[in-house]
């Protein structure tokens, strides 16, 4: 099962990794709707709604994989060092990585405010926009990734120490109440970050049931079902997003949540279709071995850190934005490649854990 764990695992933060990729070349398609249909839209909303799990498939995997680790719960009487030691794993990882993109990337951008002779920003807008990495939009992933970590010693006493059944009540009430939000939204999806509160944030939901369907052992009848309400979930985001696309483009956002009903159910289904799919089969038919598909996964932090580049380097070479999968395949392959030489130098790798 360790190994099983390993490979799935990889497997699905490569899936999330490229298909961030893929809704990030289509963004403009869908959110920039020039009210004529085309074969670009169409591209766009199928990523939107078909590919709309990664970012709760990355906060899923975060679940399962860290919660474990987030506390020794059978040394009691040393809780203290299991939170400590917890921290400093997550800083060695994530935070000296992240405080330098953001210094390059905020670096970038005032150079630019000099080069175009525009008037320099107040030092509370450099904080705030610091704080909450938007001198680089793909960033903000990290603000809620961050706050969950901070979140996860104190998350992990309910959830290691619940039941199944307890767990099981907890992600359920958490599904019917997610339906508040675009109901007290008055038909309008609200996109915005004051909904992150102290230790945590609504994506805390996804850890809980990261570990749930990674933890536990599902029946097939009960894994058919949540597949086909899965694949049934995104039909729905696909049609009703182009429906209020076209006929009322104000609330066009509505289905194209994290958190809706919807999102959730596509996530949950991708999720558990690739925690049971056979995947040493597959490899073994591919002759890949399991290691170079762990090392490939490694990629992935620093690739989403880079990502801004590879979108400039893109517009500099001038790739055609009109044909936007090749977009896609050369921006994540030039992104890919970046990493990889990253690694290989030992004064940068660190900037690409």
């Amino acid at each position: 099962m360790a190994k099983e764990r390993i490979v799935w695992i990889d497997a699905l933060n490569i899936m999330a990794c490229a298909g961030v990729f893929l809704l990030h070349c289509t963004n403009k398609e869908v959110h920039a709707f020039s009210g004529t249909p085309s074969a670009n839209w169409y591209i766009g909303l199928f990523t939107h709604s078909f590919v709309l799990w990664p970012v709760n498939i990355f906060f899923m995997l975060s679940g399962f994989t860290l919660m474990r680790k987030s506390l020794i719960h059978d040394n009691r009487q040393d809780a203290w060092g299991g939170v400590k030691t917890f921290y400093m794993r997550r800083w060695q990882r994530l935070g000296v990585p992240l405080i330098l993109w953001n210094l390059f990337y905020m670096c970038v951008h005032i150079f630019t405010l000099y080069l175009k002779g525009e008037p320099m920003e107040t030092i509370p807008t450099l904080v705030r926009k610091f704080v909450l990495f938007e001198y680089n939009g793909f960033m903000w992933f990290f603000v809620p990734l961050i706050l969950i970590y901070l979140s996860m010693p104190f998350l992990a006493v309910f959830v290691l120490n619940a039941g199944r059944k307890l767990l099981r009540l907890f992600l359920i009430t958490g599904l019917l109440l997610s339906w508040i939000p675009p109901l007290d939204a008055d038909f309008t999806a609200r996109n915005t970050l004051a909904d992150i509160y102290l230790l945590g944030s609504r994506f805390l939901y996804f850890t809980v049931l990261g570990y749930y369907v990674g933890h536990y052992e599902i029946s097939r009848a009960t894994g058919r079902r949540i597949y086909m309400t899965g694949i049934l979930s995104m039909i729905v985001m696909y049609a009703g997003t182009a429906l209020l696309t076209l006929y009322a483009p104000g609330h066009y956002k509505y289905f194209l949540q994290y958190t809706n009903v919807p999102c959730i159910l596509s996530a949950t289904a991708v999720f558990l279709f690739v925690k049971n799919y056979d995947w040493q089969r597959l490899l073994a038919r591919l002759h890949i071995r399991e290691e170079s598909l762990a090392h490939y996964s490694s990629l992935s932090l620093g690739i989403y850190l880079v990502q801004s580049i590879g979108f400039k380097a893109l517009h500099y070479f001038k790739i055609p934005e009109s044909v936007i999968l090749i977009r896609f395949v050369v921006m994540y392959a030039f992104c890919v490649l970046i990493v990889w030489v990253m690694k290989r130098i030992p004064l940068v790798k660190g900037l690409v854990p």
